[in-house]
């Protein structure tokens, strides 16, 4: 799986799926659909609607609608009604099947994911869908802002996009970039990082306080709280002004637990 040899179009250029969270016509999937349609053959599967926040959820217990659509720079163009997830798995498995692409391409996404968000982000869970049925991805994100509109963020990744599909990525792996909102020309360059554990501080709000009959809404909020101080992680990139590239996998296990010394526990079932 994740063969990294191109699958090529009819320009002899590679096949580049791309897909994202903020939904059909959103100014960061336009902002990359440019770019990567300058050197690449590309194919846009995307959902209907914004789900952000959705992570790697697909859809199982409803059938999926998918609509044929056009966009500047495309081959191929869909519409789904379902999750950033089910686009990736879609596109490789049922409409692209017999011409798979060589590369998925998750984003340009509205707002930063980095440290925790990594876990809920419907661009990250694309991506990650992507390796699992075989081919390299990567997830763009762009701070919030205007300092940096999604057409300079896109041009700011896009010769990091065209090396990282050429030289494609190892099996199970994507990669997650992150480009700092400030001008581009203040940006300070490119920093691999390791991915941390910074997120939003959250909390819920009390809305619709007359719904009646022992109903309650909320509204959740949050504010962004740095939690990383070593230097190396995808949010210190950011703070400190460099697009952050951060290799991610789809092994979970935590390294700072040492499986030896629990595997030494005394693991005893409790009888019923």
């Amino acid at each position: 799986m994740n063969d990294t040899s191109p699958t090529v179009g009819p320009s002899h250029t590679p096949t580049v799926l791309l897909t994202n969270d903020d939904g059909w016509g959103a100014p960061g999937l336009v902002a990359l659909a440019r770019v990567i349609a300058s050197f690449a053959d590309l194919v846009v599967v995307a959902p209907r609607r914004e789900q952000s926040g959705v992570g790697h959820g697909i859809t199982i217990h409803k059938r999926i609608d998918v609509e044929r659509a056009s966009m500047d720079g495309a081959r191929e163009a869909y519409v789904v009604d379902g999750t950033p997830a089910d686009c990736a798995k879609l596109a490789i498995r049922a409409l692209l099947p017999d011409r798979p692409p060589a590369f998925v391409v998750s984003g340009l996404n509205n707002g930063p994911n980095v440290g925790v968000n990594v876990l809920y982000s419907g661009t990250v869970g694309a991506a990650l869908e992507a390796t699992i049925n075989g081919v390299g991805a990567v997830a763009v994100s762009k701070e919030f802002g205007d300092e940096l509109d999604f057409d300079g963020a896109a041009d700011a990744v896009a010769g990091l996009l065209q090396k990282i599909i050429a030289r494609g990525l190892p099996p199970w792996r994507v990669l997650n970039i992150n480009v700092p909102g400030r001008p581009l020309p203040e940006i300070a360059g490119v920093r691999v990082t390791r991915h941390g554990v910074s997120g939003f501080d959250e909390s819920y709000r009390e809305v619709d306080a007359e719904l009646g009959e022992g109903r309650r809404r909320f509204a959740l909020q949050g504010v962004m709280t740095l939690r990383d101080d070593d230097g190396r992680t995808d949010a210190e990139a950011l703070r400190d002004g460099y697009i952050s590239v951060t290799p991610l996998g789809l092994d979970l296990t935590s390294r700072a637990v040492a499986i030896d010394g629990l595997a030494e526990w005394s693991w005893v079932l409790s009888q019923a």
